[in-house]
């Protein structure tokens, strides 16, 4: 390759790094601080935000956001803007019913003669909190969570993360907080992470 395509190439990647990484840097450091679309959260470390989406639908406008952490912790927060007075508190009612049916005895949907109802063992029932921040209740819920970071989990094998969930309304408006820890890094200090999530 002649020396000054070689040139050419390499000014081109330091060109396109140097477009891409202040970008990066400026996503981490919000994330430094502590606040997920305006939702503040006591952090251990710096995450980087990886995902982040916005749809509006009529008056209301939902914002996600996924962030992952080094140590392999993923955090997932749902913002949703612009409802009327006391629909925030009936999504979160209702979305804290469906997580705990999840974990309901429910009969099998298939005829067997050995098993007619499933369930969950104890150890990986849901451990249900309400704390408060600011006034506000925010009603927590600790979960197992597969490797595709979806609750239910009700065996070890399965069990690849330990999830809080917690739930804040904040003015015309409320914030749905996912936590997802390695299982194995999982202690009950990570909780605390929820119980201090503050509105903007």
């Amino acid at each position: 390759m002649p020396l000054f395509a070689r040139m050419l190439f390499f000014v081109g990647l330091f060109l396109l790094g140097a477009c891409v990484a202040p970008r990066k840097a400026e996503t981490t450091l919000a994330v430094k601080r502590g606040e997920f679309l305006g939702l503040g959260a006591a952090l251990t470390e710096s995450y980087v935000v990886t995902s982040q989406e916005k749809t509006k639908d009529g008056g209301v406008t939902v914002e996600s956001l996924i962030a992952h952490a080094v140590s392999g912790r993923i955090i997932h927060v749902e913002k949703l803007q612009g409802l009327k007075a006391g629909v925030a508190e009936s999504l979160i009612r209702d979305r804290l019913a469906l997580i705990d049916s999840i974990y309901d005895p429910h009969r099998d949907p298939y005829f067997s003669v050995l098993t007619t109802k499933t369930f969950c063992p104890r150890q990986f029932q849901p451990l249900k909190r309400v704390e408060q921040s600011a006034g506000k209740p925010i009603p927590i819920r600790v979960l197992f969570a597969n490797d595709r970071l979806t609750y239910g989990s009700c065996t070890q094998e399965q069990a690849a993360y330990r999830v809080i969930v917690a739930m804040l309304v904040c003015d015309h408006g409320a914030f749905i907080f996912e936590n997802f820890v390695p299982a194995p890094n999982f202690a009950e200090a990570e909780i605390g992470v929820a119980s201090q999530l503050r509105c903007p």
